[in-house]
């Protein structure tokens, strides 16, 4: 039995799924994925997410989807992407991995919410112990 379950019955409580109360944030028209690079953890950083930005950037925009970046006030801006980073509560950043096409970022609050979400992921992760 795992810890967590133990604990809650013993305390007489239900195990449910996690949530995070949501709150709208204006999106872009049409369709768009979100993208988190940066993390706290040295382990966690990746300097070329310009370079992926600029590889897919235009795949993308052949099927008219536009790249949303997510994340703190102190996370570097991207060109070509629609910068929310600094602008966003958590609540209005699950609003907008929650009506995202899919997530895109390192091991992170975006890849742990878009795959509670369901949607599709493409994360990296660093070498870092557990």
């Amino acid at each position: 039995m795992h810890l967590i379950e133990s604990y809650a019955l013993t305390c007489g409580s239900k195990i449910d799924r996690p949530f995070i109360y949501e709150s709208f944030y204006p999106t872009p028209e049409g369709k768009y994925i979100t993208l988190q690079i940066e993390s706290k953890s040295p382990s966690r950083q990746y300097k070329y997410w310009q370079l992926v930005v600029d590889l897919i950037k235009p795949i993308l925009s052949k099927y008219d989807i536009e790249i949303l970046q997510i994340g703190s006030k102190n996370d570097k801006a991207l060109k070509d992407v629609v910068c929310t980073s600094g602008k966003t509560s958590i609540s209005q950043a699950h609003y907008l991995m929650r009506n995202s096409q899919m997530h895109v970022g390192i091991d992170s609050f975006g890849v742990h919410v878009a795959s509670g979400l369901g949607k599709k992921i493409v994360a990296l992760y660093s070498n870092r112990i557990p």
